[in-house]
């Protein structure tokens, strides 16, 4: 996902074609849910975390919008799913783990996933 920043929300989400999903002879077990963003022309990843394929399958998280399901935003705008879609909120994705290596990195800092303006939607 392509993002403005680095500052999230438990609301936001991450969306997940669902053909990925289902893809004969995967053998995708997680799904790692990384943001880029640019700020003074330097590009920043930021790693939020993973989820378990299974767990969105069989409905644990998430859930399956079907092609052509007007979604609305949280202000008021709205898009066509152009193809059927898993979504995922953030406050659902399974934070990485930090190891003080990863700690001591330059350019290393933990920001927090902020609560949401106002609860989703659809949720």
């Amino acid at each position: 996902m392509h993002r403005k920043s680095n500052r999230f929300r438990a609301n936001y989400v991450l969306n997940i074609p669902a053909y990925q999903m289902h893809k004969e002879f995967s053998k995708t077990d997680y799904y790692f849910c990384i943001s880029f963003h640019e700020d003074n022309n330097t590009t920043y990843a930021t790693f939020l975390g993973f989820i378990k394929k299974e767990d969105v399958l069989n409905g644990v998280i998430g859930d399956l919008f079907k092609k052509g399901t007007k979604r609305i935003r949280e202000d008021n705008t709205f898009f066509t799913f152009m193809r059927d879609t898993y979504e995922i909120m953030f406050k659902h994705i399974d934070p990485p783990f930090v190891s003080s290596n990863i700690k001591a990195s330059k350019g290393f800092e933990k920001i927090p996933i902020l609560p949401g303006y106002q609860e989703n939607n659809i949720y």
